[in-house]
């Protein structure tokens, strides 16, 4: 009875909220949008997106921007669920937040990396920075660069996480980077977690973010070792040590593997091995973002008054973003249906 008088509330808005997610005839017709104007006038016309996109012309948007204000979306439903949210839970979703602060700033590095931003077009994307009270956005967004990006992130984390990587010589490990932020997050992660459940609710969110640290730190070693060949202790330094289902034995031969195969055969020997069986490192990221959308999708319609009611609705939104990032960058090479579908997660919910 304490978690039904505790969740009721939040339980019914997330239910509510889930019932204007995308349908499977939704992505039916997303995946037949020849242009991101196609994409976005669907959108705009026929979801829950509509609000986000209202200022938006179709006709002219960009992908980038329209990235943008979709992921506006997904942040306003944080907001109206910490009104729902108490204590402890209200803390801990103050910290997955992070996860879509990250995001932003992993887009924007990548931005000044592939050229100048334009003032107007940095500010409208440091929105979600703006609960820094400290933090003069007008200032950040006049940034000329991303080493001066990074100065003017004063006030923040993000600037003690980041400031070693201030280049001397101009140089900037856009990598290194992106691997320091996310490590940070799941690091924040699972700190949190150890203080803020109990009972139930404990026993609910050990097994789901356990296993997407698990995940992260798997295809850190696979990204870190196939696409940079970085050293092991460099990529050790990545490693968030949250202890689930990956020994220490085990991370010690990940982090050791001298070669893909040699990776991969290890991999198989973790309880994430059908993962990974496939072997086509295309399709990794997103076989793990059906996987953990699955569990959620579990959580919500089976645990109702708990922190899943808030927790896997999230998870199970962010996968919906997912697909339409997805969906917009495969509609730039033409991909037919067919190949199409593979990139996406969680997306037939009749079989989730």
């Amino acid at each position: 009875m304490a978690a039904v008088a505790q969740y009721s509330a939040l339980a019914g808005k997330t239910r509510a909220m889930y019932g204007h997610i995308l349908r499977e005839a939704d992505y039916r017709a997303l995946m037949r949008c020849d242009s991101v104007t196609a994409i976005a006038d669907f959108l705009k016309q026929n979801t829950h997106y509509a609000p986000d996109l209202e200022a938006c012309d179709p006709l002219t948007i960009h992908r980038g921007r329209l990235e943008k204000l979709l992921r506006r979306g997904l942040m306003r439903d944080y907001e109206k669920l910490a009104v729902f949210s108490r204590g402890g839970l209200r803390g801990f979703a103050r910290t997955v937040y992070k996860k879509h602060e990250i995001e932003s700033l992993k887009l924007l590095f990548r931005a000044f990396v592939a050229g100048n931003v334009p003032p107007e077009t940095l500010e409208e994307s440091l929105l979600f920075l703006s609960r820094y009270d400290r933090l003069n956005i007008p200032k950040l967004a006049l940034s000329k660069n991303a080493a001066e990006f990074v100065g003017n992130l004063q006030g923040t984390e993000y600037y003690r996480h980041l400031r070693a990587y201030l280049p001397d010589s101009g140089a900037f490990p856009l990598f290194q980077i992106e691997m320091a932020l996310v490590s940070y997050y799941y690091n924040a992660s699972c700190r949190s977690l150890g203080h803020v459940f109990s009972g139930e609710d404990e026993e609910i969110t050990g097994p789901l973010y356990g296993s997407e640290i698990d995940l992260f730190n798997i295809m850190t070693v696979y990204r870190c070792k196939v696409f940079y060949g970085m050293d092991r202790d460099l990529i050790k330094s990545y490693w968030v040590d949250n202890r689930y289902r990956i020994p220490a034995e085990m991370r010690t031969k990940l982090l050791e593997a001298p070669d893909r195969e040699t990776l991969l055969s290890l991999i198989a020997e973790t309880p994430y091995a059908e993962l990974f069986k496939s072997g086509d490192e295309r399709f990794f990221d997103t076989d793990i973002q059906d996987w953990l959308y699955r569990k959620h999708f579990r959580m919500f319609q089976q645990k109702v008054f708990t922190v899943a009611c808030m927790l896997s609705y999230l998870r199970i939104r962010e996968t919906e973003l997912h697909n339409l990032v997805s969906l917009i960058e495969c509609v730039r090479y033409r991909l037919p249906e067919e190949q199409l579908v593979r990139y996406l997660a969680g997306w037939r919910s009749e079989e989730a």
